[in-house]
């Protein structure tokens, strides 16, 4: 039966720009994509270990996946799968190649498949063909039978070919095997000696950490101490300027104290011929405080005769206000009795008479100058 096997680059890095592979829906076993991978547009093999797949989406939504194989030039071969033309429209593919944990997949390309007339397996007779059909099957199977035959021997011939080129390539495969043993075994010396190396390395690093902490440490107490060099010098230093800067406070002080005793000497000259002045003073003013205690006494005196006098006169003053107060009746007693009082006056020799006059409904003492008489 007939194979189609459609050659196509597809890209692991950038976007596949060519046209979509075409493909007739109904097809079963018939068609495959070899697949040259491509990254950035160039070309690279696929290990011949590895598991290849190719990743289907059909316009239905569904999608699933088909392993392929991987060629001896490294190219891959996936197959377009019943499912995947089961269904006209454009499936949206990418091939994905495995390798242990390992995965990786192309950028997306695209099979259209194409509208089937008739997708049944049945067919209908013709019998004015069926002679003619059995001749052109006849001549068909035997061009058939010897086609197959001519693609048998191209088989083995091609099998001989290939089983040469696997012993070849099985010969080449333990030649590298046995250089690979031996390189593993130089590898593991190498890394037995890198190990070694790596742990003297260690070793020599937390040696050179620890000289180099101890430095640190060592350049950090000696910056500490000169810190504390530079403070004590510095404090030196403001001590001892604090000491000049007292010394002249000093040296001025004592000129200051020596005219301070100069000055209280003559203070205490000036206090001394005070203090002889008040002594004198103290002298007058004993003096005078007996004076005064003398006219003290006088004043006492006087005061207690003054005070006698004064009750006397007080005396003296009652008994002429009884001799007014009596006068004062008379007066009053002749006012009601005549109704005039004759008065006269010897400094002026005038002549008055008083009289009691209502006014305003009030009575009011009135006094009129009368006719001088002798």
């Amino acid at each position: 039966m007939a194979e189609i096997t459609k050659s196509i680059n597809v890209d692991v890095a950038k976007l596949n720009t060519f046209p979509a592979v075409i493909a007739k829906q109904g097809d079963t076993l018939s068609r495959f994509l070899k697949v040259q991978l491509l990254n950035e547009n160039e070309p690279f093999s696929v290990d011949s270990g590895a598991t290849v797949i190719i990743n289907v989406e059909r316009v239905d939504g569904e999608s699933r996946a088909f392993s392929g194989v991987v060629n001896a030039d490294g190219t891959v071969t996936v197959p377009l799968t019943a499912w995947t033309l089961e269904i006209d429209g454009k499936a949206r593919c990418s091939v994905s190649i495995v390798i242990g944990e390992k995965r990786l997949t192309s950028t997306t390309f695209y099979v259209t498949v194409e509208h089937a007339e008739y997708t049944n397996d049945d067919f209908f007779d013709d019998d004015t063909a069926d002679i003619f059909l059995q001749l052109l099957a006849a001549a068909q199977n035997e061009n058939a039978r010897v086609s197959a035959e001519n693609e048998r021997k191209a088989s083995e011939q091609s099998r001989i070919s290939a089983e040469a080129q696997r012993v070849e390539t099985e010969n080449i495969r333990k030649s590298q095997e046995n250089t690979r043993i031996s390189q593993e075994k130089s590898r593991v010396t190498t890394e037995n000696a890198r190990v070694s190396a790596e742990s003297n390395r260690v070793t020599a690093e937390k040696a050179r950490v620890s000289a180099e902490n101890s430095r640190v440490t060592t350049e950090s107490q000696r910056v500490s101490a000169e810190k504390s060099r530079e403070t004590a010098e510095a404090n030196r230093v403001s001590a001892e300027n604090n000491r000049a800067t007292v010394e002249k406070s000093r040296i001025n002080a004592e000129g200051v104290r020596i005219g301070q005793e100069a000055t209280r000497e003559a203070a205490e000259t000036q206090r001394a011929e005070a203090e002889a002045a008040r002594q004198t003073a103290e002298t007058n003013r004993l003096s005078k405080e007996n004076e005064r205690i003398s006219a003290e006494t006088a004043r006492i005196n006087a005061e207690s005769e003054r005070t006698t006098a004064a009750a006397q006169s007080i005396t003296n003053a009652n008994k002429a206000a009884q001799s007014a107060n009596n006068a004062a009746q008379q007066v009053a007693s002749a006012l009601i009795a005549g109704g005039v009082l004759p008065i006269y006056d010897e400094d002026e020799q005038k002549n008055y008479t008083y009289q009691i006059k209502i006014k305003n409904g009030y009575p009011v003492l009135t006094m009129v100058e009368a006719d001088t008489t002798d």
